[in-house]
């Protein structure tokens, strides 16, 4: 069962003039089943449903979740979904749009840092671990900026 998604018009018109790297999309094959499973219920879409066109109208633009529909077992694993009613949909909309997207920024300039560290410490443990390759794919970043923070 294939999930339907239609973006809802105000997030079109919030998004207007977004930008992003353009970059192909990522080859994300080596992320195992129960992975990608892990990821996706770490992304719950924001929606409403739509019973005329038996599908889902997004409130909010999920860049991971287009990137992870792209891997070959997508279609093996479940989203979570909060549907909302339309009387809610404006305020979800203008909170995922605007203040959930603040909030993210904040920690955008250390993710490098905390990844290559965060490594570092499952390697200690003795975890599997994903390459810098892997991460660097999932993250857009070069490879390089996976590297400790310079001491000031």
């Amino acid at each position: 069962n294939e999930l339907q998604l239609i973006v809802h018009p105000t997030v079109v018109e919030l998004s207007q003039g977004d930008s992003s790297k353009n970059q192909a999309t990522p080859v994300l094959d080596f992320l195992s089943e129960q992975e990608l499973q892990i990821l996706f219920f770490r992304q719950p879409l924001s929606v409403l449903a739509d019973k005329k066109e038996n599908a889902y109208i997004l409130l909010e633009r999920s860049l991971p979740v287009e990137l992870l529909k792209q891997h070959p077992c997508s279609h093996l694993c479940s989203i979570y979904l909060h549907v909302y009613t339309e009387i809610e949909a404006e305020v979800v909309i203008k909170t995922t749009l605007l203040q959930h997207a603040a909030l993210q920024y904040r920690q955008f300039d250390s993710i490098a840092n905390n990844l290559f560290n965060r490594r570092g410490n499952a390697n200690s443990l003795k975890l599997s671990v994903p390459t810098l390759r892997q991460l660097s794919t999932l993250s857009n970043l070069s490879a390089t900026n996976f590297r400790p923070k310079k001491k000031e």
